[in-house]
């Protein structure tokens, strides 16, 4: 019989930064229409606990083995 292994792995070279104001936001609100399909407007007060992190990705590299 056939033994093997199976990998896969990326690496990813990015930074990241905090989103706010009211772009903080819109991003909320296009989460709420990609996510649930209907539009809504958000206040301040309802994103004070939600965090958005636009990332900027620079590099990435990914690679797998099945055997």
């Amino acid at each position: 019989p056939r033994v093997g292994y199976y990998y896969a792995s990326g690496t990813v070279t990015a930074t990241a930064q905090l989103i706010e104001g009211t772009e903080k936001l819109d991003a909320h609100s296009a989460l709420m229409r990609h996510m649930a399909g209907r539009e809504e407007t958000f206040t301040e007060d309802q994103a004070r606990g939600v965090a958005f992190l636009a990332i900027r990705v620079r590099s990435l590299s990914a690679k797998a083995k099945k055997h």
